[in-house]
């Protein structure tokens, strides 16, 4: 029965992007006949991560979203190939304060001309530092690979891979001692990141599928020279919707996908 499937899977292909029936191994069949389309979202909770921050800086995670299309198509022996493209916030909420509200010199405490001693102390504390809420947009190309290390919990999987990412644009809001400005643009930012990603999976009714990750960046975020390397930190929480769509098809283009079964 599954050789028929195969053949008949070959047949459709070859009608769309080959000349023979005999160039694909058996093992190449189901990579073809497997593969479905899949759209995922959910919430992304990042920061960036900085080596020599100081006792009166911070960085916390700011959340974001995430929303795109992918492929899983089966490589054999319980593992699969998940390539797709998805965009990404990521970023985060960083603080300056200074040491036991010390005013600072650069913003005229020295100037202050108000008699009132306690009205020059309330002013010291509603302005006593920097606030960057920054938010990171990327288009990422991850590739991603799962498997099933539990044979009775075959929908339960263990996923690593690579996660690329194109920066689209920054937006940062500041809040630098009471003065509230925004920044937008891609300058002194790298245009490219690359991150390690590992994480769980779980599918649901064979449609439905939730998932865990975490991304660990590997390139400075940073372009400006002498600048501290930061890099990014993301954790990923999914939900994904596998469609009876196979990309590789021309008939899932078409009406005839509802009556089609590629496996």
């Amino acid at each position: 029965m599954k050789k028929w499937i195969y053949t008949w899977c070959l047949v459709l292909f070859g009608s769309t992007l080959l000349t023979a029936q005999n160039i694909l191994s058996p093992a190449a069949q189901q990579f073809v006949c497997s593969a479905r389309l899949e759209v995922v979202g959910g919430l992304n909770a990042s920061k960036t991560s900085m080596d020599d921050l100081s006792d009166s800086e911070s960085n916390k995670f700011r959340t974001g979203f995430h929303l795109g299309l992918r492929m899983n198509t089966s490589i054999g022996k319980g593992f699969s190939f998940i390539p797709g493209i998805v965009y990404e916030q990521k970023g985060t909420k960083y603080k300056y304060r200074y040491d036991d509200n010390e005013f600072p010199i650069e913003m005229g405490a020295a100037n202050l001309s108000a008699p009132d001693a306690v009205w020059q102390n309330q002013a010291t504390q509603a302005i006593d530092g920097i606030d960057r809420n920054i938010r990171l947009n990327y288009l990422t190309i991850p590739l991603f690979f799962d498997y099933g290390p539990i044979p009775k919990l075959k929908d339960l999987k263990v996923i690593a891979g690579l996660n690329p990412a194109f920066l689209l644009g920054h937006t940062t809001k500041v809040n630098s001692f009471g003065n509230e400005s925004e920044q937008s643009g891609t300058d002194d930012l790298s245009t490219f990141d690359l991150a390690l990603a590992v994480g769980v999976s779980y599918m649901f009714y064979d449609k439905f599928g939730v998932s865990a990750m975490y991304d660990h960046g590997l390139i400075d975020i940073s372009s400006v020279e002498g600048v501290a390397e930061s890099f990014n930190r993301t954790l990923r929480f999914s939900l994904f919707y596998r469609l009876n769509f196979n990309p590789l098809f021309k008939e899932s283009y078409s009406k005839k996908r509802k009556e089609l079964s590629f496996e």
